[in-house]
């Protein structure tokens, strides 16, 4: 809890702010395509909060609609998110510090924004033994994307079904 007081989580947070309408909107789509193709309100819910991979979520939307075996359908979100392999190996040494858990998390809560966001912001680690707040920082951003993305999905379950089709 101490992180929600820190001005660097604060500070990132407010980083996310440029692009929350954005990522909710893409939430909002992304969540109304998977309705579409088949997958009920709890499905859908479960999915994002498992998965949290909207590009990988709509890649895989067709093939689920279409009835493609399981393994294509688990090998096409690998792929697409492939790219969560370079952003760990570049936010590596960052969060090396931390347990394995953590930094289990620290994975989950990753996305490109994020990402791109943390590397600008700190281009370099910390040499000290302090992080000089690039956790809190990180935390900020990430979790805020993250609840931005879980809000997209309720309103594309409470509402999604009061949009057209055509």
């Amino acid at each position: 809890m101490k992180f929600f007081k820190d001005p660097q989580f604060i500070e990132g947070g407010r980083a996310m702010h440029e692009f929350a309408l954005g990522f909710m909107a893409w939430s909002i789509v992304t969540n109304i395509a998977l309705l579409s193709a088949g997958l009920n309100p709890m499905q859908t819910f479960w999915f994002n909060f498992l998965v949290f991979a909207g590009s990988a979520q709509l890649a895989v939307m067709p093939l689920i609609a279409g009835d493609y075996p399981l393994w294509t359908i688990w090998f096409t979100a690998f792929v697409v998110n492939l790219r969560f392999v370079i952003f760990s190996a570049a936010i590596q040494p960052y969060f090396k510090k931390y347990p394995f858990w953590g930094r289990v998390g620290i994975g989950y809560f990753n996305g490109d924004i994020p990402f791109a966001k943390f590397l600008q912001k700190f281009p370099s680690p910390s040499k000290s033994s302090a992080d000089h707040g690039q956790l809190s920082y990180f935390l900020g951003m990430a979790l805020s994307n993250w609840l931005v993305w879980q809000a997209g999905v309720l309103l594309a379950i409470a509402f999604g079904t009061y949009i057209p089709n055509t």
